[in-house]
């Protein structure tokens, strides 16, 4: 498992990178970050938008995390315009929330991104189990997705991508 000074180190990823790391082909990046719908950048703190174009267009971990993200609910069949309003909630700031969890004995948090009555929320394994009763109680619709498998997964490929010079 990557360590916690390994998640947050500054890296930025070119558009094939991503591409090798997510397992995602390169027209889906674009489509990612050009549309609209999807919303990738709107929590964006920087100056510079992601993906900017020029020689070539360049990610953060944030952003790689994000479009993992947006990739998982586009084959789980959401809509753009859905992924959009569900990537609201999976901010820069939640991202750096789960890559710094990690204590001395290995222990993360657990976040999932949850639908349940129609709105979106990250929310700790624990508050989405709570979230899963109360929606099975009430006999209503409920989507979670493990944010923590998916980016460790994310995360493992990143480091054998870099391990063997790939990226």
């Amino acid at each position: 498992m990557m360590s916690r000074d390994s998640r947050l180190r500054p890296r930025i990823y070119r558009t094939n990178d991503v591409s090798s790391i997510l397992g995602v082909e390169t027209w889906r990046i674009k489509n990612f970050v050009q549309g609209k719908s999807f919303g990738i950048w709107q929590d964006d703190e920087r100056d510079e938008k992601p993906g900017k174009r020029g020689k070539e267009r360049r990610f953060t971990f944030e952003d790689l995390m994000r479009i993992d993200v947006a990739n998982a609910l586009c084959i789980a069949g959401f809509t753009p315009e859905v992924t959009g309003t569900a990537l609201q909630k999976v901010t820069h700031a939640e991202i750096r929330r789960w890559a710094n969890s990690y204590s001395a004995d290995g222990v993360e948090e657990r976040l999932m991104l949850v639908q349940a009555s129609g709105k979106w929320k990250v929310l700790s394994d624990k508050e989405a189990m709570a979230s899963f009763t109360t929606a099975v109680e009430h006999y209503t619709g409920f989507f979670f997705l493990n944010l923590t498998e998916l980016w460790e997964a994310t995360v493992r490929s990143i480091d054998r991508l870099e391990s063997k010079g790939e990226i």
